[in-house]
């Protein structure tokens, strides 16, 4: 149609009596749909459904914090992404995923909650909390994988067809090769490898309200500061010293933490030597 180029992965879909013709566009990060009266003909642009690296969107914290973030400033490797709309119960959701393994071709399927409103559908931000209807609980064991946050003090990169080199930033990995659904009873453990110096390790959201720690399940070698930090402010801050050993168990990292709300993301950061893999967490 007029006006925008399209990539590849279209569908077509039908919204209080409109037409929503969603697509991958020419960025690769990003859905878009156009709308129409009708589904052949008459469609114009309407809006990012949603980016891999919530590009278009206003940082909540950080440097970039009230500023729109760009492919320079992206939270995540980019790389293309694939998906559609739905409406359940009334509420509409956006389906796509994200990538994994340092490649374009490694992903992770992913949904949200999207905002829809006199026609208009509105850029939806990567979270953690998939098809929840609100915030997590902040009680319990989560893994690792369900970041909607992840980059190193290198920044990000447009993922191509050939790994990223792995030095200097962390990255969602497995033990074991991809699962078949099909073939395999388990599926492989996913985790974020590689939290180096000045790595930040995001998820969003969760009720914090009642919440005084949280819990890092951990392997590695490091030395220095783990920190958690929630949208406005320091949440708990612990120093660590990771020795790897021979029969690789986990090691617990406990951080105390305060102030935090109903709807609030944490963000880990590391700053000092060596790196470590986070494969759990959990809140108390």
């Amino acid at each position: 149609y007029e006006g925008h180029e399209f990539l590849e992965a279209s569908s077509l879909r039908k919204f209080a009596g409109k037409y929503y013709f969603i697509y991958s566009s020419l960025q690769s990060h990003e859905l878009c749909y156009a709308v129409s009266d009708k589904p052949t003909e008459g469609f114009s642009f309407g809006e990012t459904l949603i980016s891999n690296g919530d590009i278009g969107l206003v940082a909540e914290e950080g440097p970039q914090k009230g500023k729109v973030r760009t492919i320079e400033t992206a939270v995540n490797d980019t790389g293309n992404t694939h998906g559609s709309l739905i409406e359940i119960n009334g509420q509409h959701y956006v389906f796509y995923h994200r990538q994994t393994n340092r490649k374009q071709s490694c992903r992770q399927a992913c949904a949200e909650k999207i905002r829809f409103e006199n026609n208009k559908f509105y850029q939806a931000s990567m979270t953690s909390c998939g098809l929840n209807p609100g915030p997590l609980q902040g009680k319990g064991e989560y893994p690792a994988n369900i970041c909607c946050n992840l980059y190193g003090k290198k920044g990000t990169k447009f993922l191509s067809m050939i790994k990223r080199l792995p030095f200097g930033v962390p990255y969602l990995t497995q033990t074991g090769a991809d699962f078949n659904p099909e073939v395999d009873k388990d599926a492989p453990t996913q985790y974020v490898k590689n939290i180096c110096d000045g790595s930040v390790v995001g998820y969003k959201y969760f009720d914090l309200t009642h919440t005084s720690s949280v819990t890092l399940k951990v392997k590695g070698s490091a030395t220095g500061r783990v920190e958690v930090w929630g949208k406005e402010a320091l949440l708990g801050q612990t120093d660590i010293q990771l020795k790897s050993s021979q029969d690789e168990t986990d090691t617990a990292i406990s951080v105390p933490i305060k102030g935090g709300s109903l709807n609030e993301p944490i963000y880990i950061k590391y700053f000092g030597r060596g790196s470590f893999s986070l494969f759990r967490f959990s809140f108390e």
